[in-house]
């Protein structure tokens, strides 16, 4: 990563919810590996701040693909209830653990249908999916502290991360980020008050409390 923030080229190929997660998780361990250690500080903080800047350019280029007004229209529309908030808990909860069974490994996450990548991201970077030129911005009025979980390693099969983030949550995380440690993986998001229900929603089983904007 480092060799590509002096290239400035390349960055690991097109942006995307994974190749994000991929980079953020590795400054994530390597800021955690390097911790106990007192005499690595002077050696790896510099080291570190500039895998967090290619991290923050990471993301930069996946918000830029995230079409904010679809996603903001697509989580407010009222949505029948699938099983009572115990059973969704229940399966969002299994979803995230899936590393340890090879046969949930590739299982699509609940909220695929609602926050599918299809129906979120721009036809181009510059360009939104949606006539937004008639309609007001929604207002971003709720702060939520989030802290990232670290990528799994698939038990049944070698060299797979699996993501406990759904793609939905983490184009969430990259369009809304206001404030972020990516060296801890806490980051904070100012969201509409629909997307904050959805991710403070106890269903979710995420690590995530609301905070006041500043």
């Amino acid at each position: 990563m480092l060799d590509e923030e002096d290239e400035g080229v390349g960055y690991n190929g097109p942006p995307s919810a994974d190749t994000w997660r991929s980079v953020q998780n590795d400054l994530t361990q390597a800021a955690r590996a390097a911790s106990p250690y007192p005499w690595l500080r002077r050696w790896a903080k510099p080291r570190l701040d500039r895998l967090a800047l290619h991290v923050e350019r990471r993301r930069m280029e996946l918000a830029a693909l995230i079409d904010t007004a679809d996603l903001e229209r697509i989580t407010a529309l009222p949505r029948d209830g699938v099983g009572t908030a115990a059973e969704r808990r229940t399966a969002w909860t299994a979803w995230r653990a899936r590393a340890a069974d090879a046969y949930l490994i590739n299982r699509p996450s609940p909220d695929a249908d609602l926050w599918s990548m299809d129906r979120i991201v721009k036809a181009t970077p510059n360009q939104s999916r949606s006539d937004v030129t008639s309609q007001p911005a929604v207002p971003r009025t709720v702060g939520i502290h989030l802290s990232i979980p670290s990528l799994g390693e698939a038990q049944h099969a070698c060299w797979i991360d699996v993501d406990p983030l759904s793609k939905g949550e983490v184009a969430v995380i990259a369009a809304y980020k206001i404030d972020a440690d990516w060296q801890t993986g806490d980051v904070t998001l100012a969201v509409p008050r629909c997307i904050a229900e959805e991710l403070l929603s106890p269903t979710r089983a995420l690590d995530a409390t609301k905070v006041p904007l500043c």
